[in-house]
């Protein structure tokens, strides 16, 4: 099965990207193709990757609503570890306040 140039670009800057930033001349070399088509297609190429990575796949309503679970549970968390450190913070200074008016 012969590729066409752009299948052959395609594959070169996929290949390439594994390890670098495939460029034109990296490309050129690797697919055989000339500097013209290298150009063309690896400018398609980039575009391409560029809009998939822009897509984001739907997530399901399971995920979600774990996902929420698991964000209220870390909130609930949070609240009362900072509750708690509030609460001995108070008894302290109320301590120190007590101490200081004994002094005075």
């Amino acid at each position: 099965m012969v590729l066409s140039v752009k299948d052959r670009v395609f594959a070169a800057a996929e290949q390439i990207s594994a390890g670098r930033r495939p460029t034109v001349w990296t490309v050129r070399a690797a697919a055989g193709v000339s500097n013209a088509d290298a150009t063309r297609y690896l400018k398609e190429w980039v575009e391409e990757k560029q809009a998939a990575g822009g897509r984001l796949a739907a997530t399901p309503a399971a995920v979600l609503e774990q996902a929420a679970r698991l964000a209220g549970a870390c909130w609930a968390e949070a609240s009362a570890l900072a509750n708690e450190r509030h609460a001995a913070a108070e008894a302290v200074w109320a301590q120190e306040k007590k101490d200081l008016g004994l002094e005075i």
